[in-house]
């Protein structure tokens, strides 16, 4: 029997008894013992004849305190007592049984169902179309939830491999045990032998750039597709199918598509309850936000578009809490572990890489991840919370961080080694050029990255961002 029910139900004391009948308003040990055991094993996949199932039948016969309508007279001590051995009594204990165990009934089947789909729809993919995930954790409680959203919501979990750069203290929750407790609690295929995971102790975290480039280094095995997200995302149902059929959408419009965007929000009881047709949302689109008052780098934000587009729409910039594209990103634009504690900044920087590197931004044409923005979690800030010499440590390698930053981006002067500078396929002032901005002296030179639409776009561009054509020209978006 389940554990929080064993806890909560206690035999019937002989005081509590009326002519040796329960009194009205308890609920019988065997009656919860036979729903309660029913209802766990069914739920886990197991035979639908237990030993509490043989019981009920003895149970029809025994006086259990099942309400009724109440008798006129108040003094009527068994007004709310059931009749042992009636027929009323027979289907009205039954039908409190089957209520409670009809949703664990309808869980099996919707497993069922779902394990034929899943073996359905491997059949038609082809062997070598694997995804690889990347997800940098730095003691986060909802990594777990992820990952096991991550199989959970695929068309084809089989083909999807999890790299976590695991940055936690011992009393930290591990993400793969954490995993399989979901997996038995929920009687779904065990997937960790997916799960690939690079332990490091919290107080040696450098930032997300650094956990991602040890992810591209010792996790990544050759997989074909490569996600990058973060610890704290919820996904929508097949999401594998939806990101590789846009981004072959998004290959018919450039050689080296990437498609990325900022997740919508989404609140942590979202995951057993999600928000209404949230399958079908819109996606966000990326706009320039600020110049950072700290550390002069590019601030960026999104909006939510107005239309789910027929498309996949050009972008001017790069999100890393979605960022999906083909593995052989990582031989030519691998992450830079040379800028350590650096989080403003990440992304920027890596967009005007792959950009020069021949790499196009597209949206999806609908939000295929969301993400939970609330920071209820430690982040790796805390690194820097003190006083000590090791503190001061850390905050100077922040500032080294962000001075090659400014370098590669051409704020400083001097230049960075490859494999971490530039492309080659595209120049700097070429990206500064398509995104408005001259980075150097922090100045827009067009108004396409304050509204984040590029020069020429197409009609249905601006429709699915604005919902209409003079919409981009409104108080709203252009500055005052």
């Amino acid at each position: 029997m389940s554990a929080v029910y064993r806890s909560r139900i206690t035999p019937i004391p002989t005081a509590n008894r009326i002519d040796g009948r329960p009194a009205s308003g308890e609920l019988h040990l065997w009656a919860a013992a036979a729903a309660v055991d029913y209802m766990d094993q069914v739920d886990h996949g197991a035979p639908c004849t237990p030993r509490s199932m043989q019981s009920i039948p003895s149970m029809l016969s025994i006086g259990l305190p099942l309400k009724t309508k109440q008798s006129a007279d108040a003094t009527d001590r068994y007004s709310g007592i059931a009749v042992p051995g009636t027929e009323s009594y027979r289907l009205d204990l039954m039908g409190r049984i089957m209520r409670w165990l009809g949703p664990a009934r309808r869980s099996r089947r919707s497993r069922r169902r779902r394990l034929q789909e899943i073996e359905q729809c491997c059949r038609s993919i082809p062997a070598g179309e694997t995804i690889f995930v990347s997800v940098a954790s730095y003691r986060d409680p909802q990594c777990p939830e992820t990952v096991f959203e991550i199989f959970e919501k695929a068309a084809c979990p089989s083909r999807i491999f999890v790299g976590v750069c695991q940055q936690n203290y011992g009393s930290d929750p591990d993400v793969r045990n954490r995993y399989r407790k979901l997996v038995a609690r929920s009687g779904t295929r065990d997937f960790s032998d997916h799960i690939r995971v690079y332990h490091m102790s919290a107080d040696r975290a450098q930032g997300p750039m650094l956990a991602r480039h040890l992810i591209e280094q010792h996790l990544y095995r050759n997989e074909h597709y490569y996600l990058i997200i973060d610890a704290h995302t919820m996904f929508t149902p097949r999401w594998d199918l939806a990101c590789i059929e846009t981004w072959t959408q998004a290959r018919r419009l450039s050689p080296k598509p990437i498609l990325t965007m900022y997740p919508e929000g989404f609140k942590p009881f979202h995951r057993r309850w999600p928000r209404r047709n949230y399958e079908n949302m819109p996606p966000s689109y990326l706009r320039f936000r600020r110049f950072n008052p700290r550390t002069g780098l590019v601030d960026i934000k999104s909006y939510q578009m107005e239309r789910l587009p027929e498309r996949p729409i050009r972008s001017l910039f790069w999100g890393a809490g979605f960022s999906f594209g083909t593995g052989a990103r990582i031989r030519e634009v691998p992450f830079d572990p040379h800028c350590p504690y650096v989080f403003h900044g990440e992304e920027i920087a890596m967009a005007a890489r792959l950009w020069t590197q021949g790499y196009d931004f597209f949206h999806p044409t609908r939000m295929l991840v969301f993400h939970l923005w609330e920071p209820r979690r430690p982040i790796f800030g805390e690194q820097f919370q003190g006083q000590s010499p090791l503190h001061g440590q850390r905050r100077e390698l922040k500032r080294e961080g962000y001075r090659r930053l400014r370098t590669l981006l051409g704020i400083n002067e001097g230049w960075i080694q490859a494999p971490y500078g530039l492309g080659t396929a595209r120049t700097l002032a070429d990206y500064e050029k398509f995104i408005g901005i001259d980075m150097r002296r922090r100045v827009l030179t067009s108004l396409t990255g304050l509204l984040g639409v590029a020069e020429n776009s197409e009609s249905d561009e601006v429709l699915s961002k604005f919902g209409s054509l003079t919409e981009p020209f409104s108080k709203r978006f252009l500055p005052p």
